[in-house]
């Protein structure tokens, strides 16, 4: 029942957005989500006596609801300083509940280890997950630190704002790099970084000499250089004492179980897609079908299944599903680059949707990362978070 009223709240949603906003990118965006829990829809209700008996669907539907209301909560406010308001509160408060949870610290009772160093888990079982939503909490602080306001006024009113926010995002992200250091999640760091860099790069947008410096260089270059870097550096320290130092450089690590677990697990999953591309197995028998016929003896039967979310949901669901969701990714990503204030509005406001915007997508873009290397789209702490900040991102003003 409960899976029944989320795939109506979705289906009004998308119906409500085609006759009000036919032509927005959000419209397009919410289309390929639409597809996306259609597929998922369509799965489990082919076969429901199997499919009910997970949870994947029904936290997956639910969380692609929260986000959906999200979108509706700013979207429905009556300006454009009243959605800068709303973007704004729903940014401080993902960032202070992340703090919060960030000084649960280590629980005792947790069975994480890195070579005798406890990894934290917070209020949460699993370190990864924990990780991953200190990374979103970290993109999140530094996008409210360096949130732009208007010229000060003789009173000095706009330079204590930004002083005083300044402080506040720089202290919550300090905090928060405790957290998600001691989680030692690779895929959490990784994501942190894309997200930050994300942000780093929409800022660096806004003056004309680092934009033409920015197009003007190949990356491709950059990206070869990085890698060699990388890989140099890990082995001149891959003898070091340092546990951190030891999980970055365990990528490259013939003997590190956890990442040849991944690969043999991804190489089952790929065979799986492209035995059943365009439906999966569904939502109950591809981790029947992956335990009986694709997985390795000398791994285990279920080793690494779920670190991957995106061949996960292509086992289930095909393949068209998963472009479903990297094409909502990528629209959102695409919508952030337009204007979002016209003449009559103070610029600084317009500026500052613009950012809250970039933060909320950037925090979606540490949990996709996490996605890959260690689950959480049928996690709902991280799942729900996802679509919200995700819809967040791609929310238009209504003074366009």
């Amino acid at each position: 029942m409960i899976f029944v009223c989320a795939l109506a709240y979705l289906t009004a949603f998308i119906l409500t957005l085609w006759l009000n906003d036919r032509k927005s990118t959000a419209m397009t965006a919410a289309l390929a989500e639409g597809c996306l829990f259609f597929f998922a829809a369509m799965a489990y209700f082919a076969d429901y006596k199997s499919a009910s008996e997970s949870t994947e669907p029904l936290l997956l539907m639910i969380s692609g609801a929260i986000g959906s209301l999200a979108w509706l909560s700013i979207r429905r406010r009556r300006g454009t300083r009243e959605q800068r308001n709303c973007l704004y509160a729903l940014v401080t408060t993902i960032t202070l509940v992340m703090v919060t949870a960030c000084f649960f610290g280590p629980s005792r009772s947790s069975t994480y280890f890195y070579r005798g160093n406890l990894r934290w888990t917070g209020p949460w079982r699993d370190p990864n997950q924990y990780g991953a939503l200190m990374g979103v909490g970290i993109v999140l602080a530094l996008g409210i630190a360096f949130l732009p306001v208007g010229v000060a006024d003789s009173r000095g009113r706009f330079a204590k704002i930004r002083c005083a926010r300044f402080g506040f995002g720089v202290a919550m992200a300090a905090l928060l790099s405790i957290g998600i250091w001691h989680s030692y999640s690779r895929g959490a760091w990784l994501g942190a970084l894309m997200g930050i860099s994300y942000l780093a790069v929409k800022a660096c947008s806004t003056r004309r000499v680092l934009l033409n410096f920015i197009r003007s260089y190949d990356w491709r270059y950059f990206l070869c250089i990085s890698i060699s870097v990388f890989v140099i550096l890990g082995l001149r320290f891959r003898h070091s004492n340092s546990p951190v130092i030891k999980r970055l450089v365990s990528l490259i690590e013939l003997n590190d179980f956890s990442s040849r677990n991944r690969l043999v697990a991804w190489d089952a999953q790929l065979q799986m897609m492209m035995e059943k591309p365009l439906l999966g197995f569904g939502w109950a028998k591809a981790d029947l079908w992956y335990a009986e016929y694709y997985s390795s003896f000398k791994f285990g039967p279920t080793a690494g299944l779920r670190t991957n979310d995106y061949f996960a949901l292509g086992t289930r669901l095909g393949i068209p599903a998963v472009c479903c969701l990297w094409a909502s990714i990528w629209l959102v990503l695409k919508a952030n680059t337009e204007r979002h204030w016209d003449g009559r509005l103070p610029l600084h406001v317009g500026e500052e949707i613009g950012s809250l915007k970039t933060a909320c997508i950037s925090g979606a873009i540490v949990l996709a990362i996490s996605f890959w290397f260690d689950g959480g789209l049928f996690k709902f702490a991280t799942s729900a978070l996802f679509w919200t900040l995700l819809n967040a991102g791609c929310v238009e003003s209504k003074d366009k």
